[in-house]
């Protein structure tokens, strides 16, 4: 689905009213960790009407002073040392002291973006790219001229593999300096992220986004406008969720995720050595994957269902087969692609993008007249359909 079509992209959204807090999402928290000084005033508006919330209101006044003065000189100067010290830790590599450094340099001083930058860039060290997310907007509500907040926001959107937004993000940036060297490194490394999901862009879309971005004519998306901004402490990345029965994603089993255990280590590390572009390192580590679990297949498992094994045995396949579609080699792609259109697991989603990489691979002298791969990929799952 495209940009145009959505009409809001994950993290953003088009505003069409001012930006809207109802009172069961102000809190303590909520306050404390906002910098958006129309939020804040729309939140001592509701308070005031309620004679129980005086303390909140006071809270929020006081948070909003702060937002709109700025804090005094030797509080400026104390927030800054802390921003030093949080520098120095991440030169020596020591991201748990440069959180600490910067968490402190936010709390004393709140309006100084290039410190939730700062916070941001250890976030996304650490693959916390939700805390990541959150502190990047924040970055750029304070300033909307600050690039590095941007830059942020891209890098988070990649670690959460959200293209789309990260191509808006980055976007924003080359508009305003077209020779950022990061940005473009960034946006070519978005562009494969791209290819290999086959997400698209509408150029005219993005570019009209990216302008609303640095104008400051979007908001915070509809869960965050609802919860407010968490703590930070509090925000973390969903884990990824075992499979039921049929290949679908379902309630964690710790027994089952246990038996697993080594097959999600070694496919994490896997997917990190391809999305920093080693694909031969990658696939072999997908390949270890499927070796083990052929072992623990062969092993006593009485309590572990056959589709439990089917299931992973079809996602590593379909990774094995990304691997040589990066590395353009088309008889890899055929033969792992079809390994997962012929599972018995019931997931469609996975089994469409074989068949998608099945097409790039398969040269046109195989499709039929007048036939796109689009429709040679219809025509395979309709074929697929009757045969079942």
């Amino acid at each position: 689905m495209c940009i145009r079509d959505r009409r809001r992209v994950h993290g953003i959204k088009m505003q069409s009213k001012i930006k809207g807090v109802s009172r069961e999402k102000i809190n303590e928290n909520w306050i404390n960790n906002c910098v958006d000084r129309v939020q804040l005033n729309a939140a001592i508006d509701i308070l005031s009407k309620d004679s129980s919330s005086q303390g909140l209101q006071r809270k929020a006044m006081e948070r909003n002073t702060l937002i709109t003065r700025g804090p005094n000189e030797d509080d400026k100067k104390k927030a800054e040392n802390h921003r030093i010290q949080g520098n120095d830790c991440v030169k020596k590599e020591d991201y748990a002291g440069a959180l600490e450094q910067y968490s402190k340099s936010i709390q004393i001083n709140p309006t100084e973006p290039s410190s939730y930058g700062n916070r941001a860039l250890i976030y996304i060290k650490t693959k916390d790219f939700k805390n990541a997310l959150a502190d990047a907007n924040r970055a750029i509500v304070l300033n909307r001229t600050f690039l590095r907040g941007y830059q942020r926001r891209a890098e988070a959107f990649l670690g959460l593999k959200d293209y789309r937004n990260a191509y808006i993000a980055l976007t924003a940036i080359l508009k305003e300096e077209p020779s950022h060297t990061i940005a473009k490194d960034l946006l070519a490394k978005t562009k494969e992220g791209m290819q290999a999901d086959y997400v698209t862009v509408d150029e005219k879309e993005a570019s009209r986004c990216a302008d609303a971005l640095l104008a400051g004519t979007y908001v915070d998306e509809e869960e965050e406008e609802e919860k407010g901004p968490a703590p930070m402490e509090d925000i973390k990345t969903a884990p990824e969720k075992p499979m039921k029965e049929g290949g679908k994603k379902g309630a964690s089993n710790p027994k089952i995720e246990a038996f697993f255990g080594a097959i999600k280590r070694k496919r994490e590390e896997a997917k990190e050595l391809h999305g920093n572009g080693k694909y031969d390192d990658a696939m072999n580590k997908f390949k270890e994957s499927l070796t083990i679990l052929e072992k623990l297949r062969n092993s006593s498992h009485p309590d572990i269902p056959e589709s439990e094994f089917l299931a992973r045995e079809m996602q590593l396949n379909a990774n094995i087969a990304v691997c040589y579609k990066q590395k353009q080699e088309a008889g890899g792609v055929v033969t792992y692609a079809t390994k997962v259109i012929d599972s018995p697991v019931d997931d469609f989603n996975l089994r469409l993008k074989a068949y998608l990489l099945r097409a790039y691979a398969v040269s046109y002298t195989h499709l039929r007249a007048h036939e796109t791969s689009l429709h040679l990929v219809c025509r395979l799952l309709l074929e697929k359909k009757k045969r079942t």
